[in-house]
């Protein structure tokens, strides 16, 4: 999570914090907790502050995966995981992995990764992209598995993060490859 990102992006987008506040339905002052880092971003804050500052897919990934979330580009259409009640447990499924091998890779008991596959605990954002990752999930099916598609990203966007330099190297300010060797 990068907060020092997420602060420029609202205020690079012109927006208030009491907006943000409204469409989390929060406080400002706990919203202004979440920018500080010393209250956790959910997946559905995510969603919620993605659409409010309109936030483009590489401010996205560099905001909240700190520029560290590959996507495969394998246009998959075989699978199409918002038809499961339980799309995380698909994602592992077509991985070829089992609950105990999943459950170690997050450092959790099985019963405790179980319960995030059932949806009866929430999915933090860095359990989010390693499980990305390890299930190798290209752009859409990370949106099915675990926004329900309720991103405003498609698959042509992915099309951009090719340009960019590095996220490490210069976050979301950086300049297109293009323009810099040009």
């Amino acid at each position: 999570m990068n907060l020092t990102e997420l602060k420029v992006a609202r205020i690079r987008h012109g927006v208030k914090a009491k907006a943000i506040a409204d469409a989390l339905g929060k406080t400002v002052d706990s919203y202004m907790k979440r920018e500080y880092g010393s209250v956790g971003i959910t997946l559905s804050d995510m969603v919620a502050l993605t659409k409010v500052m309109d936030l483009s897919l590489s401010e996205f990934i560099t905001i909240f995966f700190s520029g560290d979330l590959p996507f495969l580009q394998d246009e998959r259409e075989d699978y199409d995981f918002r038809q499961y009640v339980y799309p995380l447990v698909e994602a592992r499924k077509r991985a070829g992995m089992t609950e105990e091998q999943a459950a170690q890779k997050l450092q959790l008991p099985v019963s405790a990764y179980r319960q995030r596959e059932r949806g009866r605990v929430l999915v933090s954002p860095v359990e989010c992209a390693i499980l990305s990752k390890m299930y190798g999930l290209t752009l859409t099916e990370f949106n099915d598995v675990f926004f329900r598609s309720c991103l405003p990203f498609r698959k042509t966007d992915l099309l951009d993060l090719t340009h960019i330099i590095p996220q490490k190297a210069g976050g979301i300010n950086a300049e297109k490859r293009d323009e810099m060797c040009g």
